[in-house]
């Protein structure tokens, strides 16, 4: 479908927002979501049986800066790093409870 399309998937190894920063701890702990329909970049944060989603609009991110650590293969290593025009928002979601179309706000 369409959606899926226009939606990738990164795991990523490090992510730095102004001074705020997570590093992964596991595969899939951080992972990055782009979509081109919804024009937002989000990160899912797989967190003590939560995921917490930090959300940004396209419009709202001043640069992007992505790099891989030296002698890591496939998205093991990559970092990135966000300059924002507006500070992000922050989600909650329980996984156990039913799917919803976009996250909780927090």
């Amino acid at each position: 479908d369409r959606a899926t399309m226009d939606t990738i998937r990164v795991p990523v190894a490090h992510v730095q927002i102004g001074t705020w920063s997570v590093a992964s701890k596991y595969p899939e702990h951080v992972v990055l979501v782009a979509s081109a329909a919804e024009r937002k970049l989000r990160l899912q944060l797989a967190h003590v049986g939560m995921v917490r989603w930090l959300e940004l609009d396209f419009a709202d991110i001043a640069n992007v800066v992505v790099a891989a650590e030296m002698g890591h293969t496939g998205t093991e290593g990559t970092q990135l790093l966000l300059q924002c025009a507006q500070p992000p928002s922050f989600f909650k979601e329980n996984p156990s409870s039913p799917a919803r179309a976009a996250p909780a706000p927090a």
